[in-house]
């Protein structure tokens, strides 16, 4: 009788065994396809970051420049991102010269690590990548105006948006995109040549006149270790004449002894 229902007992393992791992299965699933979802999420927060920064840096560099004389990165000279011909009117429309390139610049930055949809205009949709550029026209100023990419020394915000595709189906059914959004702002460096105020020169340092208290013409110092009279007295040994050349003009021969100059 025992005999018999150990065997059977060796059994049903192979079937408890079987109904666990059904269990455990889709839980491990799950919690495998949520991993690697975080983990493309991730990605993209850091893809779309670097995209705001590269923009931003761009930016705040001045090019494209305005004049044909700056060099080969003026907008008279590379013409627009898309390749199509020059057809900006400048200076009238540098600003959009200038903004154009530097959504350009975030657009090619964010393609090596995201899937981007180079004609999808509509921002619901996935795989959607926008780049906002927006200056301000005082280095205090709260009011930035949009597609603007701002004046030397002033601040400048580059704004990021993408749509992130969820993958799994489970959780796409709940959330087919995550909004990614990243904002860089910098200050426009001052490639007008007019830098920053600088302060101005000090003046040159003037060397006091040494301090002389009794006001006798000779200072305190030279009477204190040179002739031996008093810093404070100017006439240290009372005959009326000051120890040194006092006003008046008088000179004492001899400050220490009150017979000199005059006879006692």
């Amino acid at each position: 009788m025992v005999q018999k229902m150990g065997k059977q007992r060796e059994k049903s393992r192979p079937g408890q065994s079987l109904v666990e791992f059904a269990l455990i299965f889709p839980l491990m699933l799950l919690l495998i396809t949520t991993l690697i979802e975080t983990s493309r999420i991730f990605q993209a927060y850091l893809a779309v970051g670097y995209a705001a920064r590269a923009a931003a840096r761009y930016a705040v560099t001045g090019a494209p420049s305005m004049l044909a004389s700056h060099g080969p990165e003026s907008c008279e000279e590379i013409g627009r991102p898309d390749g199509s011909p020059v057809a900006y009117n400048l200076p009238l429309e540098y600003q959009t010269c200038r903004v154009d390139w530097i959504k350009y610049t975030g657009r090619e930055a964010a393609k090596p690590g995201l899937l981007v949809d180079d004609f999808e205009t509509n921002v619901a949709r996935p795989n959607y990548l926008g780049v906002f550029v927006r200056g301000f026209a005082t280095f205090s100023s709260e009011d930035p105006e949009s597609n603007n990419a701002g004046a030397p020394r002033t601040p400048v915000e580059v704004r990021v948006v993408y749509n992130h595709p969820v993958t799994n189906p489970f959780y796409s059914m709940l959330l087919p995109t995550v909004r990614i959004t990243r904002v860089m702002r910098m200050v426009n460096e001052p490639w007008d040549g007019g830098g920053a105020e600088v302060p101005p020169e000090l003046p040159p340092a003037t060397a006091l006149p040494p301090l002389d208290t009794d006001g006798d013409g000779w200072s305190d110092i030279d009477e204190r270790d040179i002739y031996g009279t008093l810093p404070g007295n100017p006439d240290t040994d009372n005959d009326g004449y000051p120890d040194g050349e006092g006003p008046g003009g008088w000179f004492d021969e001899d400050p220490l002894d009150p017979c000199v100059p005059d006879s006692c």
